[in-house]
């Protein structure tokens, strides 16, 4: 099982850094590993509180991290 979460998270962050690519962010890697962070605890925190305002949060916090580095 670990394995397999490994390969999504693997995907997962590449297919973020090809996102970020596309829109003109230089330091790809970076952007990701903050982005795959947020949404890591986006997820724990949805499990815990409301969803949609999770969902805010995140696309928020997500916005902040790419205009930063934009």
């Amino acid at each position: 099982m670990r394995q397999v979460v490994r390969a999504h998270r693997i995907w997962f962050k590449q297919t973020i850094e090809d996102m970020l690519r596309e829109i003109g962010v230089v330091d790809t890697a970076d952007v990701a590993d903050q982005l795959v962070m947020l949404r890591d605890g986006a997820m724990v925190s949805g499990y815990l509180g409301d969803p949609s305002t999770v969902a805010r949060a995140l696309y928020n916090a997500g916005s902040a991290v790419i205009r930063r580095q934009s």
